[in-house]
């Protein structure tokens, strides 16, 4: 009998465990990825149909369908079609759909059952479209299709396409897509709040309205409704106990036609658990909507009450004074990119946490909807931008630009206003230049922020563009990336000097320059490096209290939307090693450095380190010996000697033997060219080497050798400087053999009979002047490191390009036999064609020229900063 009861009592166990199972929601990969949708928030009054899962894709118009995830990434090379079939069943029968993406790179036109509903531009934002009815099938199969063009340009996407050292750039629907089935009679609330003087109250003002789907889309009741049987119930619950804690109920006025009334309740809440980062506390406030006694609509969400204020440049939160210990966090989940990961995400915030942070930035994008909702219950004040960095100011005067960004910030405001966690929207550094240009936009922009309670709104500047903010309500951030901490100092006396009514803050600090090639050998010398730079410039930063705020460069390392030259002689040189913990996730030395620096202030790291160049003596001792044996050959062959003499104490006499073709060995021709490449070529690497930390060179280059492979190619050799000296070497005899093939085409056009070989002759001997800066190139690299004398360099360079230019022109009048008028003229022609053929090509491709203008902009501002 005993036994029996035991079966029996499994029995019963068994069979309530079995009917418990079925009554609960399945954890499917939709359940799971529902977590995720914390904007147009679902339940089960607004039930969703997840799309995410497995689509076909089709690259370009005649490829072959394929498999494909999505979320996912694919090539911002070329166009790419999406599609996939859903179900929609009997229960969603009399319900508005509205289609809701958090992220499509970057254009993309949406068709459902092969009608068009809508189409939107701009990546990373999320947005949503109110489909027509009939649109979709009950109890059918349906089908969506999304083009998308990833493809960035330089003139009206954002972001450009070659954002200034951006993040890795994927294209694609990037992030969750669904359909929102809403109740034909929805809720439509606003949830506001204010804090009184004392914070004794906070009073909550609720909006409510109805968005009548039925009404605008039917012009019908439905079934057994009246107009006045509509009514409200709102509720707000306690943050630690969760219990209720406030109620309100009411009805919807309205009339036989069902025009409902405009609702406004104030409910006040004595002694509220105000938010802030240290305690997260979030009152849940739902809202349902009642026809007769059924509930036919709920909106629930938590919010966190805190009051942000700023007076005389300082930040006030909750009326106390509050400094932004803050992270930068580079949205990216490794191999999946910016493809959203939940868990990843809690990770990274619970890492800044541990580093005792309060505020994390995430640069240049919008995060995925769900960070800011992680923020608010994890403790962390977020800040976004907008992905405006570095942006010739030409493209401001663009009414197509400026209505793109208009949408942009308006999309990102109004998806992420509620949170208690965000604390501005800004846009990225290099772009406030203080012409009228840039005000006149910050203009159009701004009354999108002005007119909402929060977000405040920030600019960054990066030096030597330090302007400050000229409009009420707007932060001043500066970024200090790659700055040595003695620099720094300097850098922020002449900022601060400037004085700011509005708070300001550090956006970027602790990536300092490297000083040597980062090869694996020294990678554990730069991380104590680069501790010690951390602690020290934080030392400087904490010495000037009116900063109310910094962010450390970065909480991983991340890759970059084009190689560079700023990180280093890395393996991977897409990669920018800033951050604390490393691309696979181990901890640096600075790590503990960090959390000691933001919990006491203070972090006693002292290695004494000292970082020396690498490379630099080759310089010196190439160009030594190129003088050397040049000396050697010019003592040993008299014929030589003789003919370099006379090719500069008689040029005359010596382009007419070059024209007969008299006098002249090849092989003197050859050392000649030999000579002369080298000198440029030394130079030129002194150049790259030298300029390799510049990070406006670094973009230059980007927009020059616009192809990934190209770049990647020109950052190896700038980092080692005996391959970019024998490179160039070949290049510049190269450009000598072109400028023959261009005299001999000039000689064909005007008739001359003359041969290649004697242009070719002409082409290398014009160029002997160079030869002369075989001294300079010794010690050109260690002359530039002195600012005063950077512009006489440049000086003495353009001095021998003006008397290489007069030789060859003096050479062709002999050659050709014409008036120097008329050399002049036929010069200009190749010139002006191939220069404009070129920048008409780099323009097309990279915007080089927009580009072109705005550096030069910024580096008059650097020679009127020094001054």
């Amino acid at each position: 009998m005993k036994k029996m009861s035991h079966i029996a009592t499994f029995l019963v166990f068994a069979l309530s465990f079995f009917f418990r199972l079925s009554a609960m929601p399945l954890i499917d990969a939709d359940s799971l990825a529902q977590q995720n949708l914390t904007w147009q928030k679902t339940n089960q009054f607004r039930p969703a149909i997840l799309l995410n899962g497995e689509w076909e894709v089709q690259y370009g118009t005649d490829g072959d369908w394929q498999r494909t995830k999505i979320p996912g990434k694919c090539s911002p090379k070329k166009e790419v079609i999406f599609r996939r079939s859903f179900f929609v069943d009997s229960s969603l029968t009399q319900r508005h759909f509205r289609l809701v993406s958090y992220g499509i790179n970057n254009y993309c036109e949406i068709f459902i059952n092969n009608k068009f509903i809508g189409s939107h531009a701009g990546s990373y934002t999320s947005f949503y479209i109110d489909i027509p009815p009939n649109f979709i099938f009950v109890n059918k199969k349906n089908q969506i299709e999304i083009k998308v063009d990833p493809r960035l340009n330089c003139k009206n996407t954002l972001p450009l396409k070659y954002l200034f050292d951006g993040l890795h750039y994927d294209g694609g629907i990037i992030r969750d897509i669904f359909l929102l089935a809403l109740p034909l009679r929805s809720l439509a609330p606003n949830i506001d709040y204010s804090i009184n003087s004392d914070f004794s109250e906070c009073t909550l003002t609720i909006s409510l309205d109805i968005n009548d789907w039925q009404q605008r889309l039917i012009f019908s009741p439905l079934e057994g409704e009246k107009a006045k049987s509509f009514a409200y119930l709102i509720e707000v619950f306690d943050p630690l106990s969760g219990r209720r804690i406030k109620k309100q109920f009411g009805k919807f006025l309205s009339d036989e036609d069902f025009s409902f009334s405009h609702i406004t309740e104030k409910i006040k809440i004595k002694n509220p658990r105000l938010w802030r980062p240290e305690m997260p506390n979030r009152y849940r406030i739902s809202v349902k909507l009642f026809n007769g006694r059924n509930v036919v609509d709920e909106f629930s969400t938590a919010i966190g009450f805190r009051q942000l204020d700023f007076f005389d440049g300082n930040i006030f939160l909750n009326g106390k004074q509050y400094f932004l210990r803050g992270i930068n966090w580079q949205e990216n989940y490794g191999k999946t990119g910016i493809v959203f990961r939940r868990d990843q995400a809690v990770r990274r915030l619970l890492t800044i946490k541990e580093l005792n942070a309060n505020a994390v930035r995430v640069p240049l994008f919008p995060p995925h909807p769900q960070i800011a909702a992680l923020c608010d219950s994890l403790g962390l004040f977020l800040l976004e931008e907008i992905p405006l960095k570095a942006v010739p100011n030409r493209l401001f005067s663009s009414d197509i630009f400026t209505n793109l960004i208009r949408d942009y910030l308006t999309e990102t405001i109004e998806r992420d206003k509620g949170h208690a966690s965000l604390f501005a929207i800004g846009v990225s550094s290099g772009n406030i230049s203080g012409d009228e240009k840039s005000r006149l936009f910050i203009e159009k922009i701004y009354p999108i922020i002005s007119q909402t309670e929060s977000p405040f709104f920030y600019f960054t500047s990066m030096p030597p563009e330090m302007k400050h903010s000229y409009l009420p309500g707007m932060f001043s951030g500066i970024s200090l990336i790659h700055r040595q901490p003695e620099t720094m100092k300097y850098l922020l006396q002449k900022w601060l000097s400037q004085r700011f009514k509005a708070p300001t803050f550090v956006t970027d600090f602790g990536a300092p320059r490297l000083k040597f090639s980062a090869t694996e050998h020294d990678s554990v010398l730069y991380e104590k490096y680069r501790t010690a730079q951390i602690a020290q410039a934080y030392q400087v930063i904490r010495a000037f209290p009116e900063i109310d705020g910094c962010f450390l460069t970065s909480l991983c390392d991340f890759k970059g939307n084009y190689s560079s030259t700023l990180p280093g002689d890395l393996s991977d040189s897409y990669l920018r090693p800033y951050g604390v913990i490393d691309a696979n996730g181990e901890r640096r030395f600075a790590f503990k450095t960090v959390i000691d620096l933001y919990t006491t202030g203070n972090a006693d790291y002292h290695p004494g380190i000292t970082i020396f160049e690498g490379q630099v003596n080759f310089f010196t001792i190439t160009g030594l010996a190129l003088v050397l044996i040049f000396l050697f050959v010019t003592h040993n062959r008299r014929y030589f000697r003789d003919n370099l003499k006379r090719s500069f104490v008689h040029p005359h006499g010596f382009y007419t033997d070059i024209r007969d073709g008299r006098k002249i060995p090849i092989s003197h021709t050859l050392l000649i060219a030999l000579f002369s490449s080298a000198s440029i070529s030394l130079i030129l690497s002194s150049f790259g080497y030298f300029f390799k930390a510049n990070a406006v060179v670094d973009h230059i280059l980007t927009l020059l050798f616009f192809t990934p492979e190209a770049k990647e190619s020109i950052v190896r050799q700038i980092w080692h400087p005996h391959t970019s000296f024998l490179l160039y070497t070949v290049f510049i005899l190269l450009y000598f053999a072109f400028l023959a093939l261009c005299f001999r085409l000039a000689a064909l056009l005007l008739r001359r009979r003359t041969q290649i070989s004697r242009m070719i002759a002409l082409s290398f001997w014009v160029g002997n002047v160079y030869i002369f800066l075989l001294p300079v190139g010794m010690i050109i690299y260690r002359l530039l490191k002195y600012n005063h004398l950077q512009f006489y360099i440049f000086l003495l360079l353009a001095l021998f390009d003006l008397w290489y230019l007069f030789r060859m022109v003096r050479g062709l009048r002999v050659v050709f036999m014409m008036p120097i008028y008329k050399i002049l003229g036929i010069l200009l022609v190749f010139a002006g064609l191939f220069l404009g053929i070129s920048l008409y090509f780099l323009q097309i491709h990279s915007g080089f020229w927009d580009y072109l203008c705005y550096y030069l902009k910024i580096y008059r501002s650097y020679f009127h900063f020094l001054a």
